[in-house]
């Protein structure tokens, strides 16, 4: 059995990019920054923060949609799978993954007299669009010219 499956929780670094492609369907980018805890070491050192920033690559009217919807700042959780793409330019072999998204949930924020930690929650939120509830392109994008 293969599982090709990720998942990122974190926030919207910026709003979704949108290209064209030659057959007339619609790429959108975005990236989403998501911290790494901090721990506390046994010496009594914390490790240090760092923020991871992930490109996330979704497609059709899927990519219109949350073009609406996300811009920066925006807590999401992103159901995604990994993609290889190769080209050859120039004579030298070029290598990438990409992140496709399958699903993009938008989170919303408790409110203060709830949780003071300002926690999110997906409780009544109707943002959710699974991918598979709009209309898909018919063919797959031409990943030699890079969509990042």
């Amino acid at each position: 059995m293969e599982l090709n499956q990720c998942f990122f929780s974190g926030y919207a670094v910026g709003s979704v990019k949108m290209q064209n492609l030659p057959n007339g369907g619609f790429v959108g980018e975005f990236s989403i920054g998501i911290n790494d805890p901090v721990y506390e070491k046994k010496d009594g050192t914390k490790t240090p923060e760092h923020c991871n920033f992930v490109k996330i690559a979704v497609f059709g009217n899927y990519a219109v949609s949350l073009s609406k919807m996300i811009t920066k700042g925006v807590p999401i959780l992103v159901g995604c799978r990994l993609r290889q793409n190769h080209w050859e330019k120039g004579g030298v072999k070029h290598y990438d993954i990409s992140f496709i998204a399958d699903f993009v949930k938008i989170l919303q924020k408790k409110e203060k007299n709830d949780n003071q930690s300002g926690e999110f929650s997906n409780e009544n939120n109707n943002s959710y669009l699974p991918a598979s509830s709009v209309p898909q392109m018919e063919t797959s994008p031409n990943y030699e010219e890079g969509i990042f």
